[in-house]
Order: structure tokens, then C-alpha cells, then sequence
């Protein structure tokens, strides 16, 4: 709950309560990104280079490349969409189906960037890697497989996802309107 209500303001010294630490937070995580990305590049390279599947491929690496680091984990994050609509009822009446970012199973903070470099710019087969919207996790990402896998085919979903009538929501709250204004 509520404990106090501060006004916006630029802090006037670093002494001011909780500055000093969200600096230090901050500068941290700025000079770790550059070695987190650079030990994902390196993963990535040994994934690349594998015959073996993910989890074999790394399954003796650590997160930091220490040998007391924890180990490097894989998770299949299963198939996923850059972009999806609610198949839920908006309670109060409108008909919101417009789209939004996919979910992607075991991927914190996945934003547009991650989405375009996974579906625009990796290849089904290769390896990259790819950060969160924050850059506060780098991911290995080895693209299995993409559905549609021809242009044809994605032009004719794409059209598809955009098109009203391809939303089931869209045509039930219209009839639940035109029969309620009976």
C-alpha cells in the first residue's frame, strides 16, 4: 500500500534516498550487458558448430564460463506468434481484438526486437542471439522450424490474422449486439 506521496522531481544529490542505489544498479547492469552478450555469442558459437542437439551441445558450460557458475539451461519454448489477439470476452461490451505481442513460453521480457530478429532475421536452422526488450537477459536462440515456412503462405495468414472476420470474438459480439438492440 501507499506510504507516501513524493512529487516528481530530479533529485538534487546523490544522497537523496534510493539514488545512490538505483545508480549503482544501473551502471552495473550496463557494464554487465556487454559480457553477459559476449558469453551468449560464445555459447551460441557452440551450438552452431554442434551436431548435437542444444542441451547436449552446452550441457557441460556454465552461464559465466567459471567453473562455479551454475550451469547453462535449455528450454523449448514450443511454438509461438509474433503477434496474437485475446480470445477472451472484454466485459464491458467493446470489442477489442486488435493484436499484441505473442507469449513466449520461458522468455522474460520478449519485445518487438526480439520478435522481429526471430521471425525476420534467423533462419530455420541457425543459432543467434537474441536479448529481452531491457537487454537484462541475452537468449540462444536456434530457430527449429517456421510456420508458414513460404512467403505465400505468411502473406495468406498475415491477411488472415488482420481480417475482422477471422476473429470469431468479432462475429459473436456482433450478434449478441444486434440481438440485444432488437
Amino acid at each position: 500500500w501507499k506510504i507516501e506521496d513524493v512529487a516528481e522531481h530530479a533529485p538534487a544529490t546523490i544522497d537523496e534516498p534510493g539514488v545512490k542505489d538505483a545508480v549503482v544498479k544501473a551502471w552495473r547492469e550496463q557494464k554487465a550487458r556487454p559480457l553477459a552478450e559476449a558469453r551468449a555469442k560464445a555459447l551460441s558459437e557452440i551450438v552452431s558448430k554442434s551436431d548435437k542437439p542444444m542441451a547436449e551441445a552446452v550441457s557441460e558450460q556454465t552461464v559465466t564460463g567459471d567453473k562455479e557458475s551454475l550451469f547453462v539451461t535449455v528450454n523449448s519454448t514450443g511454438e509461438f506468434s509474433w503477434l496474437q489477439r485475446s480470445s477472451a470476452a472484454n466485459p464491458f461490451g467493446a470489442n477489442d481484438s486488435s493484436p499484441r505481442l505473442g507469449a513466449v513460453n520461458g522468455v522474460r521480457g520478449a519485445g518487438s526486437k526480439f520478435m522481429e530478429k526471430v521471425f525476420d532475421e534467423i533462419k530455420p536452422g541457425d543459432t543467434s542471439v537474441v536479448p529481452n526488450e531491457d537487454m537484462s537477459i541475452y537468449y540462444i536462440v536456434k530457430l527449429e522450424k517456421r510456420t508458414p515456412s513460404t512467403d505465400s503462405e505468411a502473406t495468406v495468414m498475415k491477411d488472415n490474422f488482420l481480417s475482422p472476420a477471422s476473429n470469431p470474438l468479432v462475429d459473436l459480439a456482433s450478434n449478441a449486439a444486434n440481438s440485444y438492440n432488437r
